[in-house]
């Protein structure tokens, strides 16, 4: 009888359970028993001594693990088709002076932690920093104007006007000096009012509290008719009872009853008046609606500082009412709205308030309940010791008490449909797990006949696509998150509504999908052929042209004869989307400058990332302050991509030049850094190395697909001298990011062009160039405004 032939394939050995594996479930990166355990990150395979043999060839699978320095960045990082890691291996924390957050997985921190180019680029920008400091702390000095505004922008304004004074053009300069000294002081005074606190808030409000015939007759009309529709948390009437008590009540008694509730009703017209405000000033029509001049005239800066004081002194953190969540979630939306930072440069603010928001709707019963039996609510026991609730009924006949009830079953599906929706959109912005944690499939709700009704039926779907991608972010399976996002596209397709609301659905939607996309091309290209890794090159330039050609339409394009007072709610997402965007494109050039013998898609895309960030700062930088600190930053990348044939070689070469010198111990515990480092000393420490050869060695970079890609950029997509008479992108800081890039790029030309192959022994005997170390400080504003606000003295 002739032997079974057994089958010839090789076993994978678990190094910690010793568990086996069959060889097509490589792909994974740990097997579930170490999952179960907690040992995912020690989890690695390798071969069962006894199956090695042959001619001693490694496998395919042996030789991408058998490199130590691979291992951690391709093999954890490995996953199989179809399916793309967005944690990039590790789970990232980032900290500032005020805050500690994770990034989310679908963020643009996370475009930034999971690209190496664009790490490397974050760690360059450390090092330069925290050499700087003294030589920035020199330059510090500033008028009282600017007292408000962090330390890192005093000290590139200090440089900027130094380059004022050399300025050739009497018309540029006179042009130049009104707009920076503009932006300056609108945003030093915003940062101001917006921060400042109240000896007497009891005073302050008083003294805040719009007028009664204004905001009557001007504020709460405008409010129904532009922003309510954009968040339906209040019933109409209800909210002008309440509001007219307050006015009634105050008039008589000259003071607030905190038993009454009225500082909550002061907070809440401070906010509705703030939101109106923003609502007419971001409005494009050229045409002035001459009956909102009073409603302008208003100084509504310190409303939203003047709110957050008055919030918590009815005990908000012990005990809610439905006039405290409902001012709470008008909060949350006016920090999406706010022109200066209320969510946080991450959003990562968001997620606070949205868990004190969730955990009110539980405490007063708006949840999925109020769907899944809204006929059970009964609210006798809260109108007879609650003044809100008893406003709603105060005209009611006692045979209208069962509709009363209805319309506040009906108010609390509202707030909760609103809730859940932008609990699911941060999420979906972010990667975040979502704060609320179930969903349900409600019957379709024509009463309402609003946009967050129609998404209440669509949220099972929003559930699926977060729950398959928080599950195991490490490994999200496209074939499952693909048709999802097609499927919440094709039922939003059924909603013709055109409103604000169904322009950010979308646009958040596409992030999602440019998010995912980015990850699966800069994911370890050993598993994936080079027409996938090129498909996946092209379509993310797609998407970036495509998603750059809405900018445009929404800037350029809006009709000026219609007023479009919810301009002020979707610029927040434009901004978010087209950050996003700017830092992939960032990247994709890092790689082209660096990694690719074909440069000729570079002066494309670098003429397209400019027309882009001029785009970004002229229509969104003179307004918001999250835009404006970022424009330093933009300019700097931008004279180093342009004027730098290998960017990547600059920042290695001062890296190493720090670490041979003993200014960089600390840094050796970064992951990168160290791995860097490590790598270096294997391949000969003191030897001539290039530099390139080390990186390309850690970091393999397939980048042989730009022929044929310059076609995609053909049409010209913006508009050719939009801004010729000023381009704040061009004309802002120059003189300083210039100081900052002059000998950097004269020494990087000379390195490159007489000896690509400098050895980093022979570089680290060089002199350091005055500037050079100037050249990334303010690359990261949050590191940069970290180190410098640290300073002893400045304020």
């Amino acid at each position: 009888m002739m032997p079974l032939k057994k089958r010839q394939r090789q076993t994978l050995v678990c190094s910690n359970c010793k568990r086996r594996k069959s060889r097509c479930d490589r792909g994974k990166p740990a097997c579930g028993n170490c999952i179960r355990l907690g040992n995912r990150e020690t989890c690695h395979y390798f071969i069962s001594p006894s199956e090695k043999g042959g001619d001693g060839g490694d496998s395919p699978g042996e030789s991408a693990g058998s490199n130590g320095a691979l291992e951690r960045w391709q093999f954890v990082r490995a996953h199989s088709c179809g399916r793309v890691d967005l944690t990039a291996g590790r789970t990232v924390v980032f900290g500032k002076r005020s805050a500690v957050y994770v990034a989310g997985v679908l963020s643009t921190d996370a475009v930034r932690y999971r690209d190496l180019y664009l790490e490397l680029l974050s760690v360059f920008s450390h090092a330069a920093i925290k050499k700087t400091v003294s030589q920035l702390h020199a330059q510090a000095q500033v008028g009282a104007q600017e007292a408000s505004l962090p330390n890192s922008v005093k000290r590139v304004i200090r440089m900027e006007d130094e380059g004022m004074l050399q300025e050739s053009s009497p018309y540029i300069l006179a042009k130049h000096k009104k707009v920076h000294q503009s932006l300056v002081d609108g945003f030093a005074q915003s940062r101001y009012e917006g921060r400042q606190q109240f000896a007497d808030v009891e005073e302050a409000a008083k003294q805040h509290l719009v007028e009664r015939y204004i905001f009557l007759q001007k504020v709460l009309p405008a409010f129904k008719k532009h922003v309510l529709p954009l968040i339906p948390i209040y019933d109409e009437r209800m909210l002008c009872v309440t509001v007219e008590q307050l006015y009634d009540d105050y008039q008589k008694r000259g003071k607030f009853s905190a038993k009454n509730g009225d500082l909550i009703t002061v907070a809440t017209i401070l906010l509705i008046t703030r939101l109106v405000y923003l609502a007419i000033r971001f409005d494009k029509c050229s045409v002035v609606n001459v009956k909102y001049n009073r409603i302008l005239e208003l100084d509504t800066e310190p409303y939203a500082a003047l709110a957050y004081e008055l919030l918590p002194r009815d005990k908000l953190l012990r005990k809610v009412t439905l006039p405290q969540l409902q001012c709470l979630i008008l909060l949350r939306f006016h920090n999406w709205c706010s022109p200066m930072d209320g969510d946080g440069e991450s959003l990562q603010y968001s997620n606070v308030l949205m868990g004190t928001i969730y955990a009110c709707c539980k405490e007063i019963g708006a949840s999925w309940l109020s769907f899944k039996e809204p006929d059970k609510y009964d609210f006798a026991k809260a109108r007879g010791s609650n003044s809100r609730f008893t406003m709603a009924f105060a005209e009611m006949e006692p045979g209208e008490v069962d509709s009363a009830n209805e319309s506040v079953v009906k108010l609390y599906q509202q707030i909760w449909a609103v809730v859940l929706h932008w609990d699911r959109n941060v999420s979906m912005l972010t990667g975040l797990e979502p704060i609320i944690g179930t969903s349900m499939k409600p019957a379709a709700m024509s009463s309402y006949n609003n946009w967050y009704a129609d998404m209440i039926s669509l949220d099972y779907l929003k559930w699926q696509l977060l729950t398959r991608i928080n599950e195991d972010p490490s490994e999200v399976n496209l074939e499952e998150v693909k048709p999802i996002i097609s499927e919440i596209r094709q039922r939003l397709g059924q909603f013709t509504s055109e409103s604000e609301l169904a322009f950010e659905q979308e646009l958040i939607l596409q992030l999602v999908e440019l998010s995912i996309l980015h990850a699966a091309f800069i994911g370890p290209t050993s598993n994936v052929s080079a027409a996938e890794h090129r498909k996946n090159y092209q379509e993310l330039l797609e998407r970036i042209i495509h998603l750059s050609g809405i900018f445009i339409t929404y800037f350029h394009d809006p009709p000026t004869t219609n007023h479009q007072y919810g301009r002020f709610y979707t610029n927040k997402i434009v901004e978010v989307a087209m950050y996003r965007v700017y830092q992939i494109l960032t990247g994709l050039i890092l790689r082209i400058s660096s990694a690719c013998q074909d440069q000729s898609l570079k002066p494309t895309l670098m003429k397209f990332y400019k027309n882009l960030c001029s785009l970004y700062f002229n229509e969104l930088g003179y307004d918001y302050y999250q835009v404006f600190k970022r424009l330093f930053e933009a300019k700097v990348k931008y004279k180093i991509l342009e004027q730098t044939a290998n960017p990547v070689f600059i920042m290695l070469r001062y890296l190493f030049a720090e670490i041979q010198s003993g200014n960089m111990e600390s840094m050796k515990s970064q992951e990168l850094i160290g791995l860097i480092y490590g790598e270096y000393k294997k391949m000969g420490g003191e030897l001539n190395l290039d530099m390139m050869d080390l990186w390309n060695h850690i970091v393999p970079t397939q980048c042989d697909h730009n022929i044929g890609l310059n076609s995609l950029f053909t049409t010209e997509i913006f508009p050719t001298d939009q801004y010729s008479d000023y381009n704040l992108f061009v004309s802002f800081y120059d003189y300083a990011s210039n100081k900052l890039t002059e000998d950097t790029n004269q020494a990087a030309e000379k390195s490159i062009a007489h000896n690509p192959s400098t050895s980093i022994h022979d570089l680290c005997k060089g002199g350091a160039s005055p500037h050079f170390d100037l050249l990334e400080g303010i690359l990261d504003p949050l590191d940069f405004m970290t180190y410098l606000d640290s300073i002893p003295g400045e304020t």
